[in-house]
């Protein structure tokens, strides 16, 4: 399938794959979800914990069973900022 794009949604109840992109996802979600990175969008919810990084960027290590660490991306520190209010 050339050109086909898929976005893999991770849940509790398992993997999903949708034709949908990141940003039209985004518009969709509730206010509880935030696109961390360009190619992330979190549940807020399952956040365990956000540490400073380098270059104002922030390590976000969620609610997982494997403690899933996600980087923050530099297009995206102003929204996580304001959600840590910061």
């Amino acid at each position: 399938m050339e050109g086909a794009k898929y976005v893999s949604i991770y849940t509790n109840s398992g993997n999903h794959l949708t034709e949908q992109s990141l940003a039209q996802l985004e518009e969709k979600l509730p206010d509880y979800f935030l696109r961390v990175h360009r190619s992330i969008i979190i549940n807020t919810n399952y956040v365990e914990n956000a540490q400073k990084y380098f270059n104002s960027r922030y390590i976000i290590t969620l609610k997982t069973k494997t403690k899933s660490s996600i980087t923050t991306g530099r297009s995206y520190i102003s929204q996580v900022k304001s959600w840590l209010n910061v």
